[in-house]
């Protein structure tokens, strides 16, 4: 669905980037998994498993740790304020500026629920102040 989302999914399509069925009996995260392992670059992952409203909260799922584990790649974790602005059906909800913060990576010895729990706290901490920032 984030190939429909304006100007990102432009962009995302343009860097070909691919679309992953989510759907639970897909197999899509064992699919990643063996996709990345060996691989050199880079992987974008919505740890909620979709977009979120502003204001509403959606346990962070465990996908990102196999991909962590698998790859050995490290972690940077990355907040926006998008969800002002794009609405989950892609429509506008007013002028805005979009924001997006890169955090600092993650020391590499974190690693399952405690590397979870850090993502969730410092993505959550900054999207809060990017959306308080721009009311």
């Amino acid at each position: 669905e984030l190939l429909w989302a304006p100007v990102f999914g432009l962009y995302a399509w343009r860097a070909g980037c691919v679309p992953v069925d989510r759907r639970p009996q897909s197999g899509s995260a064992a699919k990643l998994v063996s996709a990345f392992r060996g691989v050199s670059g880079q992987i974008v992952v919505y740890p909620q498993g979709t977009r979120v409203r502003p204001g509403d909260t959606v346990a962070y799922r465990r996908g990102i740790l196999r991909l962590a584990d698998a790859t050995g790649w490290r972690v940077i974790p990355v907040a926006t304020n998008a969800g002002q602005f794009w609405s989950r059906n892609g429509k506008m909800n007013g002028p805005g500026r979009v924001v997006i913060s890169l955090l600092p990576e993650l020391p590499a010895h974190l690693q399952g629920p405690e590397l979870l729990a850090v993502i969730e706290a410092q993505v959550e901490t900054e999207t809060n102040r990017l959306m308080a920032e721009a009311d």
